[in-house]
């Protein structure tokens, strides 16, 4: 999306409280609407058949390549900083998604086009930082057990070296890799279920094992999603 249709867009927008999640998805779905009714027929054709040419079993990398370059002529694909592929700007996939007839195979690239990366970003970022911490708050009981696939994949990065796949990551000398233990290995569902926590404490907890795994899937993030980590950070670092 140009600069000037942002601008455009942010006018009807100005008048929303923070934190107006619906009413805010209201205008963006009227002006997406609006959009979308004047393009012409070749420029919807041509998004229709870039997606559908995505669920064919086999297709043609260099028409693939054609479409996509034409689709960015148009200015309904875009490729954002850092992604290696264009995708379908945010608007067009909003559009696209409120029709009847979908491709259910675009079901997902559709919803990740219009979900907002900075904030997603940020919420995982900050997820992942805030268990960082409550990893070391709350260390795990010791409990007789089984050797299971944290204590597996602990051994394998510890005897195999540059073949484990975690271990590649680290530099040769990095201080880093002599503090992994079995935890790095553990997923936070199961790092819960060993730490001696009760109550609301409990529950913010697995608050926010479900809002990092609810983002990291590709769910929707907005005020709403901001909202609850700020109301966990307080929480769990109190």
């Amino acid at each position: 999306m140009s600069l000037d249709v942002a601008l455009e867009w942010a006018a009807p927008a100005a008048g929303l409280a923070i934190g107006a999640d619906d009413q805010m998805e209201s205008v963006l779905n009227t002006l997406a609407d609006d959009a979308w009714q004047r393009l012409d027929t070749p420029r919807q054709e041509l998004l229709r058949g870039y997606l559908a040419m995505l669920g064919q079993r086999s297709w043609d990398r260099i028409e693939y390549a054609r479409r996509t370059e034409e689709l960015q002529a148009a200015q309904l694909a875009w490729r954002p900083s850092g992604v290696a592929h264009a995708r379908p700007v945010p608007w067009a996939a909003r559009a696209l998604a409120r029709q009847v007839r979908m491709p259910a195979h675009a079901g997902t690239l559709l919803r990740s086009c219009m979900t907002c990366a900075p904030i997603a970003k940020e919420v995982v970022s900050r997820c992942l930082d805030l268990e960082a911490y409550l990893r070391a708050r709350h260390a795990p009981a010791p409990v007789p057990r089984p050797l299971g696939k944290p204590d597996e994949a602990l051994r394998d990065f510890q005897g195999r070296g540059a073949e484990s796949f975690d271990r590649r990551f680290y530099p040769k000398d990095s201080p880093a890799a002599a503090l992994v233990d079995t935890s790095a290995f553990m997923p936070f569902g199961e790092f819960l279920e060993r730490v001696s926590v009760h109550g609301w404490r409990r529950k913010s907890l697995h608050q926010l094992r479900q809002l990092r795994n609810s983002v990291a899937h590709g769910h929707y993030v907005g005020w709403e999603s901001l909202r609850m980590l700020e109301e966990l950070e307080g929480q769990l670092t109190s």
